[in-house]
């Protein structure tokens, strides 16, 4: 999982928009979307800036992403056996 779709799935399940995010980093919603979607690199400093925008700790991200390859390895298995 890059750090886009993770971004993307932490900003869905805190219920905050592209847009919203976006004024908050001072950034245009464009822009946000092309970190979202691997258009542009995501660096240390500015993930930071975006979980301090979205009040969102390193740890939850860690667990969004743990619970998302967790998901998906569930969903492989699963789809094998049918």
């Amino acid at each position: 999982m890059h750090d886009g779709e993770k971004i993307k799935h932490l900003r869905m399940i805190k219920g905050y928009s592209q847009k919203g995010i976006a004024k908050k980093l001072g950034f245009t919603q464009q822009a946000y979307s092309k970190m979202e979607n691997r258009q542009m690199k995501i660096d240390d400093a500015r993930m930071k800036e975006i979980l301090k925008a979205m009040q969102c700790s390193g740890e939850e991200l860690i667990k969004i992403e743990t619970f998302f390859i967790s998901s998906e390895q569930k969903m492989i298995r699963h789809t094998s056996m049918v």
